[in-house]
């Protein structure tokens, strides 16, 4: 009897551990079957991604290379030897553009319809907002510019060119919520029946998530033209229940960079000459021009005193300014003098104008260190 008590109990453990060695085996199984799916999976999604990428790239490259209706690479199709569906959606109004800058990068917004110059840009006010890797101490420069909604444009000089308008903006979000919205620039409000270019660039540090929405009159959200938006989807393997799928979005400019008035490798609202002996010499005699360094460096508590020159104006001269002076610095007609205090970074537009009614402002970063 107890010998087949010792034999059962034999058996038992037996079944017990081939239990266990069986559902361990199983386990590992599940687990190494789950690892393939997920592995299947991420490889399926890295050519999706690819896939949609290069779709966007086929497109941008059809536009800038040929003439082609956006409306004919708006389709499913699939490349030659691949096992990816892609399916592409463009169009040519931007209702909200989130871009990002760099250190004095810019980006130029038309609110006009190049095809159509009669077209008003029928923009009442700007949203604006970005974040920054500088501590919340960034700027952006906001230049405006500003025409008649006509098919004869003359863009003029001298004191014909007060259309180029700038703001300095410190203090996002700009929007209606907190009721600080962008309705004017250098102090002059936007005006309806007029088109506008607007051109963005980021001072002192790199920028993200810059968001920017335009408004009309009555308070509806309009579009921002000579945009194309590229969304491109992209399904690998094809019509399949393991398939995986990508999207990627992309924004490119309707026209070619340089024919823009804004749109320069080299920014300047002014004729680009290697010395300011140019100007002295006479040979842009209608252009006012200050030639002052774009950063005026102060040393901390010590005596400062500078004159900013204006060159091919025609005296008396006035001046003004906007931004915040240094602690313990003046600006007065012109000058800047005084001890500075406190050391930072204070970004100034001044501006001057001439008895010809010739105006003009430039852009310069007060350093006191």
């Amino acid at each position: 009897m107890g010998k087949k008590n010792k034999n059962g109990s034999v058996l038992l453990l037996s079944l017990l551990i081939l239990s266990t060695l069986l559902s361990s085996v199983l386990y590992v199984n599940t687990i190494s079957t789950r690892q393939i799916i997920r592995s299947i999976s991420t490889d399926n999604a890295i050519v999706a991604f690819y896939g949609a990428d290069s779709g966007n790239d086929q497109a941008i490259y059809y536009i800038r290379k040929t003439e082609i209706d956006i409306n004919d690479l708006a389709n499913e199709f699939e490349f030659e030897d691949s096992d990816i569906l892609l399916s592409r959606e463009i169009t040519d109004e931007i209702y909200g553009v989130s871009i990002g800058l760099n250190k004095d990068q810019f980006f130029q917004i038309d609110m006009f319809d190049r095809e159509d110059l009669g077209y008003n840009s029928k923009i009442s006010y700007l949203e604006l907002d970005w974040q920054d890797n500088c501590a919340g101490n960034s700027y952006i420069e906001l230049t405006v510019n500003e025409r008649d909604s006509n098919f004869n444009i003359n863009w003029g000089t001298g004191v014909n060119q007060s259309h180029i308008k700038k703001s300095l903006l410190n203090e996002p979000p700009y929007n209606m919520v907190n009721g600080n919205e962008i309705n004017s620039i250098g102090g002059s409000s936007l005006i309806a029946g007029r088109s506008y270019q607007f051109r963005i660039r980021s001072l002192y540090c790199d920028l993200y998530n810059v968001n920017l929405k335009a408004y009309s009159f009555d308070g509806k959200l309009i579009p921002f033209k000579n945009i194309y938006n590229i969304k491109t989807l992209a399904e690998h393997p094809r019509e399949s229940n393991k398939s995986n799928k990508q999207a990627l979005s992309v924004n490119l400019k309707k026209y070619h960079p340089l024919s823009g008035l804004f749109d320069y490798v080299i920014f300047s609202e002014k004729s680009i000459v290697k010395d300011i002996g140019a100007y002295t010499g006479g040979w842009f005699s209608e252009d006012l021009y200050i030639s002052d360094s774009s950063i005026l460096r102060i040393a901390l508590d010590t005596n400062y005193n500078h004159t900013l020159t204006p060159v091919n104006g025609v005296p008396e001269y006035t001046w003004s300014h906007s931004g915040t002076l240094p602690m313990g610095i003046e600006f007065n007609n012109g000058n800047l003098s005084g001890i500075a205090v406190s050391a930072g970074n204070y970004p100034n537009i001044f501006k001057v104008k001439d008895s010809k009614g010739q105006e003009v402002s430039k852009s310069i970063l007060l350093v006191v260190q």
